[in-house]
């Protein structure tokens, strides 16, 4: 890490981004930038649709969830119904070491998330 001071003497670190970990990139086509608006519609459906894929394959897990959370979002204390947007939310991050097992889930409305 450089430190040092601007002309006015105000305090400037610069770190070296080489040694830092990059968690949850998101990989883009090279033709699709998301600051176009068009291309951030093409990116926003795909991620959508890999939201929906990831839904489908765990149906099981996300209903023993909701159930053990007796059907009620920790966020907000409402009742989750069935067709409400929901997210699956780790408590303890995964940045973090936290892992994807039951006890380390809850699920929340996507607007509580």
């Amino acid at each position: 890490m450089f430190h040092g001071t601007t002309g006015k003497g105000n305090p400037v670190f610069l770190f070296n981004m080489g040694k830092m970990r990059v968690h949850n990139a998101q990989m883009y086509k090279l033709e699709l930038n998301p600051f176009v608006r068009a291309d951030r519609v093409q990116l926003d459906i795909r991620r959508l649709k890999k939201k929906e894929f990831r839904l489908a394959v765990w149906p099981d897990r996300l209903q023993a969830l909701v159930k053990a959370q007796d059907f009620i979002c920790p966020a907000c204390s409402k009742i989750i119904r069935t067709g409400d947007e929901v997210e699956v939310h780790h408590i303890v991050p995964r940045a973090v070491g936290g892992i994807s097992k039951l006890d380390n889930l809850v699920v929340l409305h996507s607007e509580c998330h």
